[in-house]
């Protein structure tokens, strides 16, 4: 199959952008198997496989960002970057879908989009930037440039190339708010030596359900070495009435298993996502088939479980290659 982190068994909520065989089809095919694979009749010759749903420029009102430089990326620190854009929109709005696309072609595996929402945020960035030799400045985790002026906006990976948010919802996406783009690099499809071009395309439009990220994460944790099993959990609660439509989760290298559960003031419990076998590179906006109802104190918790056993010292919480990380961005939207 190919590659998508989270558990569409429907035991941990079900996700549209799924490449998963439903049970039908699975049992069309083990059926085929039990039978020595006959060969089937000859069938008339179909349309071509549809291609995936794109972008219209008069219905979603297209914003390009990009860093308006090519760079050249490289194995370690360079295979991770990110650059200060300041898109000019006519007038603010949200962010309803994304897309990301690059010369070479697929030398992007993942982006993001961060807002710098103060003075401040956008000085550190500058600063690194200029520290940093070549376009734009190593990030490996999240920017670097901490503060409350700085927030999420947008989460995208190859493995669901054009992604649309959940319908009736968006991002809000200020006017001339400087923006951080962030890209990782893929250096089987960017050739060693040649300069990537990226951009990120935004549908934006008005939207009937302004949506905002939470970032749950636990406090500053170190993970023993030697570990066949760490595990990490932080919790969040509703102060008011509001709506989960999904997630974007986050570890780093030594991640195994990431689960999201909601626990009601009953005491009762629903899984909301499964991640059962980590890749670094699930970093992505998973939205949820359904939306899930959070009433004033229900209470999520986010479990984070690592593998230590290839170190022999302690590890950090941290934005390194070799720190770890235990992070969910909650997709939310208020109720009316």
């Amino acid at each position: 199959m190919p590659p998508f982190g989270a558990d569409n068994t429907g035991l941990c909520g079900t996700w549209p952008d799924a490449p998963w065989l439903t049970d039908a089809e699975i049992a069309t095919v083990g059926a085929w198997v039990e039978h020595r694979m006959p060969r089937g009749a000859p069938s008339p010759i179909r349309d071509a496989p549809q291609a995936p749903p794109r972008f219209e420029a008069d219905r979603d009102h297209l914003v390009t960002v990009e860093a308006g430089v090519p760079f050249t990326p490289e194995l370690g620190e360079r295979a991770y970057r990110c650059f200060v854009v300041e898109p000019r929109l006519a007038k603010a709005t949200a962010i309803t879908g994304l897309t990301v696309s690059s010369e070479p072609a697929a030398a992007v595996r993942q982006a993001a989009l961060y807002e710098l929402g103060n003075g401040a945020a956008l000085r550190r960035a500058q600063q690194l930037d200029a520290a940093d030799p070549g376009p734009g400045w190593s990030c490996y985790g999240a920017p670097a440039v901490a503060g409350a002026g700085v927030k999420l906006l947008a989460s995208w990976s190859h493995n669901t190339p054009v992604q649309r948010l959940p319908a009736g919802t968006g991002v809000p996406l200020a006017r001339e708010t400087p923006l951080v783009l962030q890209l990782r690099y893929d250096l089987i499809a960017s050739a060693p030596g040649i300069p990537v071009r990226a951009r990120m395309l935004l549908a934006t439009g008005d939207v009937a359900r302004p949506a905002h990220f939470v970032a749950l994460r636990p406090a500053p944790f170190a993970l023993a070495p030697a570990q066949t099993q760490a595990r990490v959990r932080a919790s969040w609660t509703a102060d008011r009435a509001t709506t989960l439509w999904g997630l974007v989760p986050r570890m780093h290298t030594l991640g195994r298993v990431l689960d999201l559960e909601r626990t009601r003031a009953g005491g009762d419990r629903q899984c909301l996502a499964h991640f059962g076998h980590w890749d670094v590179y699930d970093q992505q906006l998973f939205r949820g088939a359904a939306p899930v109802a959070l009433a004033p104190g229900d209470r999520v918790t986010l479990t984070c479980e690592f593998t230590t056993t290839s170190r022999q010292t302690e590890i950090e919480m941290g934005e390194a290659p070799d720190d770890e990380q235990c992070l969910a961005h909650l997709y939310l939207v208020d109720a009316p």
